[in-house]
């Protein structure tokens, strides 16, 4: 899931970003070793995270 706004005001320019990965917080393979001897031949995948940002940026 991931949400987006931009404002501009001016010469300014102001971004804002949320994002949320494995939303129903699923269990999931993340990735397969290959040849693996400890019989560990799959990963679990990260559980539920968010991520947040903003920017701002200037135009001469």
């Amino acid at each position: 899931l991931r949400l987006s706004a931009e404002q501009r005001q001016g010469p300014w320019t102001f971004g804002q970003l949320l994002r949320v990965d494995n939303v129903l917080d699923r269990e999931y393979i993340g990735s397969v070793i290959v040849g693996d001897s400890n019989k560990r031949y799959y990963e679990p995948g990260p559980e539920r995270s968010v991520y947040a940002g903003v920017s701002a940026s200037y135009r001469f």
